[in-house]
């Protein structure tokens, strides 16, 4: 009797233990979730404002600053990509035609421009 009472009692200790952990999963499980979206939102609004500060038409940067933006841009994502980050890989391209871009309206194709193409 003693006996069997003990063996009830460790195996509603085992399934109270696996509820708990299940319940902890589960709670784990959301806020990864959570946190991987406010992760995306975080990118996307970097990626906005990068955007405006880079808009001919809307950016408050004088177009030496906005060169020196796409500059500083372009030698994050490039760092990143020489470093294996698969998100800069992907940004690589776009980051150094904007920064061509910009060298060319603010350098008007003299020798800085070249070096900053042959820098990209």
């Amino acid at each position: 009797m003693q006996q069997e009472a003990a063996e009830n009692a460790a195996r509603a200790v085992d399934e109270a233990r696996s509820a708990v952990q299940e319940a902890y999963d589960r709670e784990s499980d959301a806020i990864r979730s959570t946190m991987d979206r406010l992760e995306d939102f975080i990118k996307q609004i970097r990626k906005f404002r990068d955007d405006l500060y880079l808009d001919q038409n809307l950016s408050p940067l004088s177009k030496y600053d906005q060169y020196m933006y796409a500059r500083s841009k372009f030698e994050d994502v490039r760092n990143r990509a020489m470093a294996g980050d698969p998100e800069a890989l992907e940004q690589l391209e776009q980051s150094s035609r904007d920064f061509l871009e910009y060298s060319r309206a603010y350098n008007a194709n003299n020798v800085q421009y070249q070096q900053d193409f042959d820098l990209v």
